[in-house]
């Protein structure tokens, strides 16, 4: 019964510390300077610099009339506020519901930065993406995904076209501070997120020209590519491989541009 007991006691102990690990894999408590004893000539690990920075947004020019607003209680810059006023900002520029009710809204910048991360690796969080999944269902005729199937992306692109690269931007910018603090809430303290976009979209970019339709099969539930070296490829490849070819054309298209906004961002007057 003693050893049961034991037993049992070293199982409970094994599970909480699964528990913890998992649900917190990225936990970092700052660095403990008080135990780091610098060695006479070693050298200190640099923080990575930054390729392309992005300028802090100017504030909004105030007439002699302005009125300052009354101090409020509430620490202003926090991840939800922020949130809540991109929200705001969107609703604004994309006021067509059909297309506004695509945002996944609750903790919106989080979702983005976990996406974009997770883009070049072989699984997204579908729970963590920033806009809802297409309409309907995937579509397959004869072993090869349907031209249809194309038809479901139309919404996602048509919400591009609306927002529009400079206004995007313009956002982005305006809100990189919020952008940044949840890539490093990743787990990446010394990270810069502009970068980490650039990289990822130039790992979209590479993704391989291909015939279309692509073949499928279906072992299981889910697809598969037939082609394995197709079925190699990373989440955010096969996503733009899913979308079409007419679709993965006119995306490639905003990536690159997008890219060549992202890395001149420090070229151009901040505001």
């Amino acid at each position: 019964m003693k050893s049961f007991i034991i037993g049992a006691a070293i199982f409970a102990a094994g599970v909480a510390f699964f528990l913890v690990f998992y649900e917190h894999p990225f936990f970092d408590s700052g660095p403990e300077t008080s135990a780091v004893v610098e060695q006479p000539g070693e050298q200190v690990a640099q923080p990575p610099s930054v390729k392309y920075p992005v300028p802090q947004p100017q504030p909004p020019a105030q007439t002699e009339s302005a009125v300052e607003p009354a101090p409020t209680e509430q620490e202003p810059g926090s991840l939800p506020e922020q949130n809540q006023t991109l929200e705001g900002h969107l609703a604004e520029l994309i006021q067509q519901q059909n297309l506004f009710g695509l945002l996944q809204l609750d903790n919106l910048i989080q979702r983005f930065v976990v996406t974009i991360d997770s883009l070049p690796e072989k699984r997204v969080s579908q729970h963590l993406l920033p806009l809802k999944p297409p309409p309907g269902k995937f579509m397959v005729t004869g072993g090869r995904i349907s031209p249809e199937n194309s038809k479901r992306y139309g919404l996602y692109l048509q919400m591009i076209d609306t927002l529009g690269i400079d206004r995007a931007i313009s956002l982005y910018v305006q809100f990189y501070d919020r952008f940044q603090a949840a890539y490093r809430e990743l787990g990446y303290p010394q990270g810069h997120f502009n970068d980490r976009f650039v990289a990822v979209i130039d790992h979209l970019l590479a993704t391989p020209a291909t015939d279309t339709p692509l073949e499928v099969v279906q072992p299981l539930l889910v697809y598969k590519y037939a082609d394995p070296d197709l079925e190699k490829l990373s989440a955010g490849q096969k996503m733009l491989l899913r979308i079409g070819a007419e679709n993965r054309n006119r995306m490639e298209s905003i990536l690159r541009e997008l890219r060549q906004r992202l890395t001149s961002l420090a070229e151009t007057k901040p505001g």
